[in-house]
């Protein structure tokens, strides 16, 4: 499959409400990426707000990362709001899976 390129990565509609307690990510091999979460309402769709308030999700020279401090992050998520996933650098990665762990 071809390199991942920089850009948004999807969205995804949270259909409950909770507070994140951490972000896994696992990576299909070892690679650097950095990425932000951000959110918005159906209503204010597309003007998305991040969550991570510039502390963004970084892998560097790793396949794994695993946060649940979310230093400064907005945790909270309302049902119905849309997250988006915007890679902002990244090499040598091809694919992401992301988990939210949300505390409903």
């Amino acid at each position: 499959s071809l390199p991942m390129q920089v850009g948004d990565k999807g969205k995804l509609t949270i259909d409950v409400t909770g507070v994140i307690e951490n972000i896994r990510v696992l990576s299909d091999q070892t690679g650097d990426i950095v990425f932000e979460l951000s959110k918005c309402t159906f209503a204010d769709y597309p003007n998305f707000t991040s969550i991570t308030n510039g502390a963004r999700v970084q892998l560097t020279n790793s396949d794994k990362y695993f946060d649940d401090v979310l230093n400064n992050w907005t945790s909270t998520i309302t049902a119905g709001e849309i997250l988006r996933f915007n890679v902002i650098s990244v090499n040598n990665i091809r694919r992401l899976l992301i988990s939210l762990k949300l505390k409903l």
